[in-house]
């Protein structure tokens, strides 16, 4: 994690980034049933696994290492912030009710 990360990572009402991930996380296994929400969770883990890893292999990935650190740099400043940025509004403008439907719908890409 860059030094200046935990004081420049997105944040909305509920705090950082990770703590939405958290709080989303206790959304979904609250509203399902324990196999519901283990299915839920681990193919959003799949999802977003298969994801960064293809964004890494399209926009960082490079034979020089430098170029590669760089890269990294640019791309967590720019599609992760943007992504993270993305989540966040759409927790905060969707009920619990939805959310598991507005999930769903998430951007695979770019994010908006």
């Amino acid at each position: 994690m860059e030094p200046g990360w935990p004081a420049s990572q997105p944040r909305g009402p509920l705090g950082a980034a990770v703590d939405y991930a958290q709080h989303i996380k206790d959304e979904i296994v609250s509203s399902r049933s324990s196999e519901e929400a283990a299915a839920l969770l681990r193919s959003a883990a799949t999802i977003a696994r298969n994801e960064a890893r293809h964004q890494l292999r399209e926009n960082v990935i490079v034979a020089d290492k430098v170029t590669e650190n760089k890269r990294f740099r640019d791309w967590c400043d720019s599609y992760v912030r943007r992504y993270l940025d993305f989540l966040i509004r759409l927790h905060d403008e969707h009920s619990i009710t939805s959310l598991g439907g507005v999930l769903d719908s998430m951007p695979v890409g770019e994010a908006r």
